[in-house]
This record gives structure tokens, sequence and C-alpha cells, in this order.
């Protein structure tokens, strides 16, 4: 089982479909065709998951990293809306 390390410092186990969904939101937010949303899906978090399920524990930061790195290569457009989605809730955690 590989633990996901919060920003806060609790630990919960990772959950594959998280981040599946994260990459789904970011496709539908660039109004993708549901088999280019789900190809997209498919094939950047595939090797993330992969990644993750060979270590004990990850930090939250380092899956997002890995992820947006993998989607940058399918799709730039959706990589930089799941990047502006990340700052949009930063920002308001910081208020």
């Amino acid at each position: 089982m590989t633990e996901v390390i919060k920003k806060n410092g609790k630990k919960e186990e990772f959950q594959p479909d998280k981040l599946k969904r994260s990459v789904e939101q970011a496709a539908r937010e660039v109004k993708l065709s549901e088999e280019k949303m789900k190809q997209i899906v498919v094939k950047s978090t595939k090797p993330v998951i992969e990644y993750i399920y060979q270590k004990p524990e990850v930090k939250t930061q380092e899956i997002k990293e890995k992820v947006v790195e993998a989607v940058e290569k399918e799709h730039k457009e959706v990589a930089k809306a799941m990047k502006e989605f990340e700052k949009k809730k930063n920002h308001n955690h910081d208020q």
C-alpha cells in the first residue's frame, strides 16, 4: 500500500481514481470529446500510477508534478488547465 502525504502532513491511502478525476476535470474544461478525454486520462495517468505504487509513500506535490508532466506530453491545453486549477486552489487556500 502506498500512502500519500498531504500538504498538512496527514497521510492517506493512494487512490488512483482521484488522480484520474483531476485529469478528467481538466480535459472537460478544455472541452475535449469523451473519447479524447479518456485517451488522455489513460495515457497520462497509467505511468504515474505505476510510479507511485513503487513507493511506500509519496507527497501530493510530487504526484501533481508527475501527472502534469505526463499530461503535458499528451495535451498541453489540458496540462495548462490543471496548472490554472491548482493556482486558483492555492490562492483561495491562502486567503
